[in-house]
């Protein structure tokens, strides 16, 4: 990790980077072959843990040899170190699993507990469920761990923190399959994690559903008004506190701290503040975390003169706060400016006996690391190592910036082995840093690319715009061939990661704006504690007054309509206007008269959006008696600002939830699919056709006479503009071309396939006469309830099901598609494929037919196989399983 240990011949590359003598790169040990390692006996048990880490990080891929890897290391493993490897690769869930099973064939060994709870919470952070799902099964059968509660905890969380509370009530009900009866404790940490990721409307109904199976407590009452005070509805958490004074339950300090909190979140302060005045004659004495609550209220404000106020008051009390509650006054204090002040905060704190965190010292360190203070930000890093405290990433992030930009290498260079003498695995944003700072700097180019070299040897991505920060900083100064040897440096890495991002180091495609806000204020970050009765998260704050109003007229399919939606959100947030809710076209060509109302839960949506745009569902009575002023937005360019982008994804990845009715029906028609299966999004109805403006051989008269229908003056081309047309891809496939493509991929014709597409699709036989288990919404859903639906909420069944199938398989890259991968992606679903038009086409102009064609389609395809977020199927299409 230190610059002491690059080899002799990087440093020679170094040495010769602007004299244009480079000599050309030594060829790496490929990954996917076993590598020779010396004996285990060699190796402390901490080198053991660092190099089985950087295995489990280079060997990703189903098709390493991650055994042969690993083998070399079996006679040092112990149950310890295999805890302490599983803590390690926390973000590596696919190898973290195959590690695992590896571990547990070797003779005589047994896993602890605690690794079946740590590698249950790694799949989780990797968003693996089907793993989780079937490792519990074998778990089941093999009795080879007790399946607790614990467990199940773990997996409520890893749900929720992926935004998908249904599935963590789902696992909840799902607990009764292994041998385990819900408690009322359960219950209660179910609610907790909810609420604790926003999901507190979800929490509230699934607790009114069953809360008669149950005996709810006070602190069961007490995570729900706290949850509803979290996400500032305080009317709510009002009426649930008045629910659990109806039934009796003993109020106790905690259920009134609750509501207090939820109160002055609120911003009813002054209620609070009454209803506080009233715990002493219920005989009910406040503690600490009660005048907490008015604390953070103050500092909120930046109310110090109150806050300390409260602090006097609970002196005389002898209430000590803690330290979360000491962290808000001393960043409110530096804020101000009072760092003075913030220093005998932290003398108080030792006085009192509550241990400062990092995060005590990281509010003052940002302080001083923003005005170059030096001395003064080394001096407390040395208070920090006297009173015991590590730093943390932001520590060492903040200090590197400060030292590199005030020129002082040296210290640079000390505090990155010091780093190194501690144990400190730098992350990518404290290569960033160093990339970053260096590049900026004159002269120092050389210094940013050893770090960045020393970033790929250790097999952590950089972000992208540090590529093309780089990049250009080093062609600026003549040198494109370093350029090329880093690229191809890229592309020799195991991690896929890294590979994919020699594109942008090639200059091939460019970095995003949110990557590059994401480098330059990573020093900035909010402390977080993971304890939810004291987390207090980043405040997204808005101006104080809005500069109008925006409605959105939304046009086309749902999800044209969706996106349109969300870039609306995204330009109010720009423009700090009010979003009024959208208006939704009515349309007979989409057989469509539903609107926003109809599909998308409203109230979640307003509330999913606060603090990123205002949302009211209707404007006031004196602005819509306005004519309003119309701008078209069907097309956009440029670059989006930070604060528009986070507000656009917040709107398309968390905002938008169907209602409660449309995603009733859509479980159910989710539950009615034979699985496992694939959902096939097939555009071959006669507006495609005729918009895309391509002729076909072969098509049914009734396909034909559909076709003319819809063409209008969309006259198809002929001749060579035809051949150039269907040779970029420009032309839906049929579903015959589909069936023969999926056939190509190996893709077994007993596939259970549920076919998401409108009314109306043309040549259907051409694919059920190969796949016979093809399923539509239509086949599966009867009832009324579905006869009344439309365009908008039959799409919206289409989208629920392909973002929770098995596999997705697209014939086209509409909009449907582009929300369905980019959903899929968000969630974890990797098996993603959109079958390549341009290919068809070319090979079959080329003459290319029957088994010919279907081995090249097989080799066009192969590229998009690579296991990881938004690829699409297993490696070995003659093994595919959904």
């Amino acid at each position: 990790m230190a610059i002491r240990s690059l080899s002799h011949q990087t440093k020679t590359i170094y040495r010769r980077l602007f004299t244009g003598t480079l000599p050309s790169p030594t060829p790496l040990i490929s990954p996917y072959s076993s590598q020779p390692f010396p004996s285990s006996s060699s190796f402390s048990s901490t080198q053991l843990v660092n190099d089985i880490s950087r295995i489990l990080s280079d060997y990703r891929s189903p098709r390493h040899d991650i055994v042969s890897a690993l083998t070399p290391f079996a006679s040092g493993v112990t149950t310890d170190l295999v805890e302490q490897v599983l803590k390690r690769c926390n973000n590596l869930g696919f190898s973290a699993h195959r590690f695992f099973l590896w571990a547990k064939d070797l003779p005589d060994f047994v896993h602890s507990k605690n690794s079946y709870h740590i590698l249950i919470d790694i799949l989780g952070r990797s968003k693996q469920f089907p793993l989780i799902w079937d490792f519990l099964g074998e778990m089941k059968e093999s009795q080879s761990c007790e399946i607790s509660s614990v467990i199940f905890w773990v997996i409520f969380s890893a749900y929720s923190r992926a935004n998908l509370p249904s599935d963590a009530i789902r696992a909840f009900k799902n607990m009764v399959d292994y041998g385990i009866h819900p408690s009322i404790t359960d219950l209660d940490q179910l609610l907790y994690v909810l609420c604790k990721r926003r999901h507190v409307r979800d929490a509230q109904m699934f607790f009114d559903e069953i809360k008669h199976e149950f005996n709810p407590s006070v602190k069961t009452y007490s995570i729900l008004v706290r949850g509803w005070g979290y996400i500032g509805e305080s009317s709510e958490a009002q009426k649930v506190f008045d629910e659990m004074l109806e039934r009796r339950c003993c109020v106790d300090v905690h259920a009134y701290n609750s509501i207090l909190e939820s109160m002055c979140k609120g911003g009813d302060v002054t209620g609070a503040y009454k209803l506080f005045r009233d715990m002493r004659p219920k005989g009910l004495e406040p503690d600490a975390f009660t005048y907490s609550i008015f604390i953070h209220a103050s500092c909120n404000a930046n109310d110090l003169h109150s806050a300390f106020r409260v602090l006097d008051r609970m002196k005389r009390y002898n209430l000590v706060p803690n330290v979360f509650t000491y962290n808000a006054i001393i960043k409110t204090l530096c804020k101000k400016d009072k760092t003075e002040e913030a220093y005998q905060l932290l003398d108080e704190m030792i006085e009192r006996k509550v241990k400062p965190d990092v995060w005590s010292y990281n509010a003052i360190l940002n302080f001083h690391c923003n005005r170059l203070e030096v001395n003064m930000a080394t001096k407390l890093v040395s208070r920090m190592d006297t009173d015991s405290c590590e730093p943390d990433r932001h520590t060492y992030n903040m200090l590197l910036k400060m030292l590199i930009r005030v020129g002082r290498f040296d210290r640079v260079t000390s505090l990155w082995e010091k780093m190194e003498e501690t144990g400190f695995h730098p992350s990518a944003s404290t290569y960033a840093v160093m990339v970053h700072g260096f590049c900026r700097k004159k002269g120092m180019v050389e210094e940013a690319c050893r770090y960045f070299e020393m970033m790929v040897d250790g097999g952590i991505p950089p972000y992208g715009s540090t590529c093309e920060l780089l990049r250009n900083k080093i062609i600026g100064l003549g040198f494109a061939e370093q350029v090329e040897i880093l690229a191809e440096k890229m592309e020799r890495s195991s991690s896929c990661s890294i590979q994919d991002l020699s594109g942008i180091m090639r200059g091939n495609r460019k970095s995003t704006k949110r990557e590059e806000d994401n480098v330059i204020n990573f020093c900035e970050e909010t402390p977080v504690h993971s304890h939810f009765l004291h987390y207090h998260p980043i405040v997204r704050t808005l101006p104080a007054e809005s500069n109008g109003y925006i409605r959105v007229d939304c046009y086309g399919g749902l999800n044209q309509m969706r996106r349109d939606l969300c870039d609306g959100v995204g330009v109010a947030r720009l423009l700090n206007a009010t979003l009024v809710l959208p208006k939704f076209e009515v349309a007979a060509y989409w057989n469509e008269s539903s609107g926003f109302t109809d599909v998308f839960d409203v109230d979640y949506f307003i509330q999913q959006l606060k603090g990123f745009i205002k949302v009211v569902k209707e404007p006031p009575a004196e602005v819509a008696s306005r004519e309003p002023v119309r701008v078209d937005c069907s097309k956009r360019k440029g670059h989006f600002d930070y604060v528009e982008s986070a507000a656009l994804c917040q709107a398309c990845y968390s905002a938008l939830r169907l209602t409660s009715t449309l995603e009733k029906k859509s479980s159910e028609l989710l539950q009615a699919i034979p699985k496992p299966f694939l959902s096939l999004h097939l555009r071959f109805e006669p507006d495609m056709v005729a918009y895309s403006q391509c002729e076909y051989e072969g098509l049914s008269p009734a396909s034909m006479e559909s076709i003319e229908a819809a063409r209008g003056d969309r006259k198809p081309w002929t001749g060579e503009t035809a051949r150039l047309w269907r040779n970029r891809g420009k032309c839906p496939l049929t579903p015959n071309e589909t069936a023969f493509i999926l056939q190509s991929l190996s893709i077994p014709t007993n596939t259970n396939i549920y076919l998401a597409a409108g009314d109306g699709l043309m040549e259907l036989e051409g694919l059920t006469s190969v796949y016979t288990n093809v399923v539509t919404k239509s086949s599966l859903l009867s009832g009324e309830d579905f006869k009344n639906m439309h365009g908008n909420t039959k799409a919206a069944l289409d989208y629920y099901v392909s973002i929770n199938s098995d596999a997705y398989v697209a014939t086209y890259f509409g909009n449907m598609d582009k929300m369905v991968a980019a959903m899929r992606a968000y969630q974890g679903f990797y098996k993603t494929l959109f079958l390549n038009r341009k290919a068809f086409a070319d090979l079959s102009s080329e003459g290319l037919r029957g088994k010919e064609l279907m081995e090249a389609m097989r080799k066009a395809h192969k590229a998009d196989f690579v296991m990881g977020r938004g690829s699409a199927l297993p490696d070995c299409f003659c093994d595919f399983k959904l």
